[in-house]
Parts: structure tokens; C-alpha cells; sequence
């Protein structure tokens, strides 16, 4: 939960600060309730959302590459023995 919030706090202080440039333009006012659930939906909900599958997409790219590596090494060792 930490993690999380270190990953996506300035993304959700950027969001807040963006709303509330918004909210004075167009209102002339502030209004808390709406400036939450704006800064949720542009930082928080696209890190919630997007967050497990792209780590799986990671961990797949990665599996391939290690498992790419020990065959590279598994047929340099065979060169080198035969």
C-alpha cells in the first residue's frame, strides 16, 4: 500500500493542482468533493487499472529473455566442449 502511494502521490498532487486551476477558471470556486473524485479518476484509477496487467506483461518479457539467456549459455558451453 505504501509502494502505491509513493508510485502515484505526485501523479494525484498533479492532478489536484490541475483541477483546481480548472475549477477557478471555469467556476470561479472550488469545490472539494469534485476536486477529489477528478484527481481519483486522472492519478489513481489508471494506476489500478493498469497496474497488474502491465506487471505481468513485465514478468512474461522477462521470463522469455532469462530463458533466452540460459540457452545462449547452454549452447556456448557446448561449443566450448565440443
Amino acid at each position: 500500500m505504501k509502494e502505491g502511494w509513493k508510485s502515484v502521490g505526485k501523479i494525484f498532487i498533479l492532478a489536484i493542482i490541475l483541477d483546481v486551476v480548472y475549477q477557478l477558471k471555469v467556476h470561479s470556486t472550488v469545490y472539494a468533493g469534485e476536486l477529489l473524485i477528478v484527481a481519483f479518476a486522472l492519478a489513481i484509477a489508471p494506476y489500478l487499472v493498469l497496474r497488474g496487467p502491465i506487471n505481468r506483461i513485465v514478468r512474461m518479457l522477462g521470463a522469455r529473455n532469462h530463458k533466452e539467456a540460459d540457452i545462449a549459455k547452454v549452447a556456448d558451453v557446448g561449443r566450448r566442449q565440443g
